[in-house]
């Protein structure tokens, strides 16, 4: 899904952005041009799905895209999961995810 498997972040940042490169089990490039949809999810182990968000496909045949992290995205700590999930009419493809680590923020010393 990304160039990592494993990222931290710390808690309530936004506006930045991830990029990835779609690929298969084998390590093959996905090619994002037939998909009309391509999501990107994350949730805590075992919880509801928090994001579920369209992704900027900035190169379809290279398989790459961006997404941009809302406000309310990494607003709780903990550990997620996190997949890149491609959609065309009667296909949907979920690709293997990474880690993202939401660590506490350190609060201003009034």
């Amino acid at each position: 899904m990304s160039y990592v498997d494993r990222i931290t972040y710390v808690q309530n940042s936004y506006g930045f952005n991830i990029e990835g490169q779609a690929k298969d089990d084998s390590g093959n490039i996905l090619d994002l041009t037939e998909y009309t949809t391509v999501k990107f999810r994350m949730r805590r182990a075992g919880s509801a799905t928090k994001v579920d968000a369209t992704v900027t496909v900035t190169d379809a045949v290279n398989g790459k895209w961006r997404y941009t992290f809302a406000s309310n995205d990494l607003n709780i700590v903990g550990i997620y999961e996190a997949q890149l999930v491609c959609q065309k009419t009667g296909k949907e493809v979920t690709l293997k995810g990474l880690t993202i680590i939401v660590a506490e923020q350190i609060p201003v010393k009034v």
